[in-house]
């Protein structure tokens, strides 16, 4: 064999082996601009202008994660395993929005949803949920809509390199675009909010370009646009990361043992000083409370429960954030052990105080969804004692967020709305007192239902019945299957049975 032919026969592999990637990745971005094509004509179509937490929501997320598995075919087997429990709680979360109407407890499981979705995000870049720090995930967090943005462009791009190798000013032009386009929709929102005229001048450009274009197929782009974007934070990142591990590294400024003690002492006194001083009477009954206090048992049970959870978050920030930022190991684990252990006796307090508003006004919503966070809290400080303040950080954020996703979905199970408004029926049933049937109400077909049904007794005026008819206006008028909801369903039902 002539040297020359040697030669040509090395350019020749060497070719096809520069070719082979080229196609493996132009066959990637094609099969990702296609799946979100069909997860985002499939959210125009099942959710978009349809009613919230109804059927095509749930279908419309079956779409996607069979898009996402699609993507994922090729990948290890531990990673799509990984994929599957994430996909697992997310369709958990929006099933639980087809079977509830309550509007926090919709928005409860679309926190969940998102949540399960970041958490993929964050495993597909190769960190472990282990070893996570919540600087890593904050910081990853805010990073997800510039990985979303780069997936989209980086698809048409390598798309248009392998297609069109002549077109090198036509891809700077679309990927200026492409990077153009939201940084616009921002500044004319800003700009309109800000001048009238400007305002106004934009309302009727919107007014031709209506008439000029169909509505229809923006949408359809801007909802495929959002899709596909998601799908490429869903795809496992094999070769290359495009978010350095060092940029996640944030350098907080430390703690000595001066500071650590000064801020952790000042805060753990006045907790034990707190606690001794109304020890006796933060469990007492009706006649210590009104004695040492100078409070009626109604206001007592009014007062401090949100107070007391709030700073049960806060004691939990503070002892993360003291732990982050390297406070002394010893002085961190005997302080923050008392200031745990006081928080968890006014978390039982809060709770007492729960119970005596219930006894005396019965339940409300925003009680309820506190009483899930105080516990959640108390899980967390218990946890955070038992991992960080012991010296073993692994696994302490992964806890964190299995806890929350566990208790947000018992709290979803259990049907929030319908228990406020069955204990709410009994309460002024055994009082003989009067009931707040507008608030519950309010809460949506998840209360309404109790209200309904025979069995409770509960008798509505005239206005109140125009109000559970207005309330379940719009699944009473409507037909359409993708507005279908476990709940409104069973309340329009219940009244039409009446």
């Amino acid at each position: 064999m002539t040297s020359l032919e040697h030669s040509s026969e090395n350019a020749a592999v060497s070719s096809l082996s520069q070719s082979a990637p080229d196609r493996q990745q132009a066959r990637a971005a094609a099969q990702l601009l296609v799946a979100g094509l069909v997860s985002g004509l499939a959210l125009h179509v099942l959710v978009w202008d349809r009613a919230g937490g109804s059927l095509g929501w749930f279908l419309s997320m079956m779409i996607f994660v069979a898009c996402s598995v699609f993507l994922n075919l090729n990948e290890h087997r531990e990673w799509r395993r990984r994929q599957w429990a994430w996909f697992a709680v997310m369709l958990v979360s929006v099933g639980m929005t087809v079977i509830r109407d309550a509007l926090e407890v919709r928005l409860l499981m679309v926190f969940v949803m998102l949540l399960a979705l970041g958490m993929m995000f964050y495993q597909s870049l190769g960190y472990s949920l282990t070893h996570a720090t919540l600087i890593r995930v904050f910081g990853l967090a805010l990073r997800m809509p510039l990985r979303m943005l780069g997936g989209v462009v980086g698809a048409v791009e390598t798309l248009i390199q392998t297609r069109w190798h002549g077109l090198g000013q036509m891809q700077a032009i679309i990927r200026g675009l492409l990077l153009a386009m939201p940084l616009l929709l921002i500044f004319v929102g800003l700009f309109a909010s800000a001048d009238a005229v400007f305002s106004a001048w934009l309302d009727n450009l919107g007014d031709i370009m209506n008439a000029l274009a169909p509505q229809t197929p923006l949408i359809s782009f801007a909802l495929t646009m959002v899709a596909t974007g998601v799908l490429s934070c869903s795809v496992r990142k094999s070769e290359c990361v495009d978010l350095p591990r060092a940029e996640l590294q944030v350098r907080l400024p430390s703690l000595g043992r001066e500071e650590t003690a000064v801020l952790l002492g000042s805060l753990a006194t006045l907790f034990v000083i707190f606690v001794v001083l109304q020890l006796s009477w933060l469990f007492g009954g009706q006649d210590l409370i009104q004695s040492r206090g100078g409070l009626t048992l109604a206001e007592y049970a009014r007062r401090g429960f949100f107070e007391l959870v709030v700073v049960a978050g806060l004691t939990l920030a503070v002892l993360m954030s003291v732990s982050a930022m390297q406070g002394h190991r010893g002085l961190l684990r005997v302080l923050g052990g008392i200031m745990i252990a006081c928080v968890l006796v006014m978390l039982v307090s809060a709770l007492h105080r729960l119970h005596l508003y219930i006894d005396q006004f019965g339940l409300t919503m925003d009680r309820l969804m506190a009483l899930a966070l105080a516990l959640w809290l108390a899980f967390a400080l218990l946890w955070f004692g038992g991992t960080v303040l012991r010296g073993r950080q692994k696994g302490f954020i992964v806890g964190l967020l299995l806890s929350g996703i566990t208790i947000s979905v018992l709290l979803a199970l259990m049907n929030p709305a319908q228990r406020v408004a069955q204990v709410n029926i009994e309460h002024a049933q055994s009082r003989a007192q009067p009931l707040d049937v507008d608030y519950l109400i309010s809460l949506g077909a998840d209360a309404i239902v109790p209200l309904l049904s025979s069995a409770e007794g509960v008798k509505l005026t005239q206005e109140q019945s125009i109000s559970v008819h207005e309330q379940l206006a719009f699944q009473t008028d409507n037909t359409d299957w993708r507005d279908w909801n476990r709940s409104r369903a069973r309340a329009v039902q219940l009244l039409i049975d009446e």
